[in-house]
């Protein structure tokens, strides 16, 4: 009976163990997106017209640290959405190089880029 105990006490704390490494993943993908930011370039259209707002993109991340399914869920025109894409694409680079290519999958995450004048 002991011995039982001990087998489902290890795999209650391997769980936690994953939880939280998925935890340190999803927290790296932000902060390396908060770094990413000062590369932002206000696209010119944007910038003559006045245009101000928020683009928001949904992804996921696979295994080999790749951002896939990225999908524009709200654009407010003018070249912002291509700038907000460019800024991701840094930040996978980025990401990547930090875990050496290797993650958890994480799925659906929120990256919100805020244009203003």
């Amino acid at each position: 009976m002991k011995s039982l105990c001990f087998c489902t006490l290890l795999s209650f704390v391997a769980s936690i163990h994953a939880q939280t490494l998925h935890l340190a993943d999803s927290l790296l993908v932000y902060s390396t997106l908060r770094t990413q930011i000062k590369h932002v370039q206000y696209p010119a259209i944007a910038k003559e017209v006045g245009l101000q707002g928020t683009v928001e993109i949904r992804f996921d991340v696979d295994e080999r640290c790749s951002f896939i399914n990225r999908d524009i869920t709200r654009g407010i025109g003018g070249g912002c959405e291509e700038e907000a894409m460019r800024i991701l694409s840094l930040a996978e680079q980025d990401f990547r190089k930090k875990l050496n290519g290797r993650c958890r999958s994480m799925k659906n995450l929120l990256f919100e880029l805020k244009f203003k004048l």
